[in-house]
């Protein structure tokens, strides 16, 4: 994966949306490689790891984190949208996460 899915501040924004104040100081701090850009797979996969998962339904007790978080990359990496992953897509989704916690 060197090299593809990489991503400028510009594109990091308009993937995250309007929320993300400043795109290019979160690139610099993710050790950003060639030209200023990172890995968009690795920082999706590392947003989810990181990020706190909704109560469901707005209230109540928070749902498994560790199974919302699964479901959440999973669907990430279901390019083909069959509802399963395939050994390529399974091997991006291990590749992508290792790269966001390293």
């Amino acid at each position: 994966l060197d090299g593809a899915f990489m991503v400028t501040p510009q594109e990091l924004e308009a993937i995250v949306g309007p929320k993300v104040k400043d795109a290019a100081a979160i690139i610099a701090q993710l050790e950003a490689g060639e030209e200023g850009k990172i890995n968009a797979l690795s920082f999706l996969c590392g947003a989810v790891a990181v990020c706190r998962t909704p109560a469901p339904g707005g209230g109540g007790d928070r749902e498994d984190g560790v199974k919302a978080k699964a479901r959440r990359m999973f669907a990430l990496f279901d390019f083909g949208r069959a509802r399963a992953l395939t050994p390529s897509e399974l091997g991006i989704l291990l590749l992508s996460l290792g790269r966001a916690l390293e």
